[in-house]
């Protein structure tokens, strides 16, 4: 058998489309041949990557040409909570984020950050663009999904599935760790009541 080595987006990018069984009937078990944190097995759409570094136990989510990379929350003190990630396009077509769940929550919420007045507000956003070939990153101080009506607190240590619909990839399920709530950044106003 014949192999070709690639690096690991690319590898990523041609192997989301194929079903989990033909991936590994064609790459038998294959790992990507670049040493360092780019490295990881070659997935299937819906696989789960784990990688190093970042924050804690992180991980990448593969669904179509998407790699949802790190997603993360802050602990919570009130009924409201935050999390954040980044979605990475290794397609020749934009993309949009355009809804999110949890069980965590009453409701969960794509929302977009504006400074008003020297108080950082949150608006309600329809969507998130995920640009071909591009990123787009949700973290403090900017786009971010809002967990609205919490049912427990979100503690240090834990970690709680996050469902994402994109317009063209469809749904992905990622694992999202829960961090200290100092974690990424001073806290903000979200608008909402305790």
């Amino acid at each position: 058998m014949r192999r070709t080595l690639v690096p690991c987006g690319l590898a990523l990018a041609l192997l989301a489309p194929l079903g989990h069984a033909e991936a590994h009937a064609t790459f038998e078990a294959s790992t990507c041949a670049v040493a360092g944190p780019m490295s990881a097995p070659i997935l299937a759409q819906g696989d789960q990557v784990p990688t190093q570094g970042g924050h804690g136990d992180t991980a990448s989510f593969a669904v179509g040409d998407l790699v949802v990379e790190s997603p993360w929350a802050r602990e919570s003190v009130t009924r409201t909570g935050a999390a954040y990630l980044t979605v990475r396009n290794a397609g020749a077509a934009d993309d949009r984020l355009i809804g999110v769940a949890s069980e965590v929550a009453d409701r969960a919420e794509l929302h977009g950050s504006e400074m008003q007045d020297g108080v950082m507000r949150m608006r309600p956003v329809e969507a998130v663009e995920v640009p071909a070939h591009g990123q787009a990153a949700l973290e403090p101080g900017g786009l971010h999904i809002m967990l609205i009506g919490l049912k427990a607190p979100l503690e240090e240590g834990g970690s709680f599935a996050l469902t994402l619909t994109f317009e063209n990839a469809g749904e992905v399920e990622v694992v999202t760790t829960i961090e200290d709530i100092a974690h990424g950044g001073a806290g903000h106003d979200h608008g909402q009541g305790s």
